[in-house]
């Protein structure tokens, strides 16, 4: 969904980074709606970071 590797979505985890996450076991899983919320914000429009 966000098209990064492994690695960089463990750092943007909390409590490293502002993707929340629930770990269940040795699995990690996330919201749908907290990958999206993240996408929007991280959007740029008309050349300038948001």
């Amino acid at each position: 969904m966000l098209g990064i590797c492994e690695k960089s979505l463990w750092t943007l985890t909390a409590p490293r980074g502002p993707i929340p996450a629930v770990k269940l076991g040795k699995r990690i899983l996330y919201c749908p709606l907290d990958l999206i919320q993240f996408i929007e914000a991280k959007k740029v429009r008309g050349g300038q970071p948001t």
